[in-house]
């Protein structure tokens, strides 16, 4: 069993490999600037790609504060999920945080 865990801050990227073939899932709570804290409308988007296809296996909804998507993987294939966004309320260093776990099954 593989299971991986991040905390991720920014719109940055981040990778992880996974060691065997099967089926993997990602999942993410993100944390996002909101209007009643000043910081204005989100629409920070999460996207996960795997780099060895290189195939686009999720795209989220903008503003969305989580995600989960299931996806079938073969050894050593590299997973990297990204965070991105053109609202100004985005923009500042770490005001976008999530947390993010990477796992083998189901």
């Amino acid at each position: 069993m593989f299971a991986q865990n991040l905390t991720m801050t920014g719109l940055n990227s981040y990778s992880v490999s996974v060691p065997t073939a099967g089926p993997y899932f990602v999942k993410g709570k993100i944390s996002l600037p909101t209007i009643s804290n000043g910081g204005g409308q989100s629409l920070c988007v999460a996207t996960i790609t795997n780099r060895t296809g290189p195939t686009t296996v999720y795209t989220g909804l903008p503003g969305a504060e989580g995600f989960y998507v299931d996806t079938p993987c073969a050894a050593n294939d590299v997973l990297t999920i990204t965070f991105s966004s053109s609202a100004p309320a985005d923009q500042p260093p770490n005001v976008i945080k999530a947390v993010v776990s990477v796992g083998s099954g189901q």
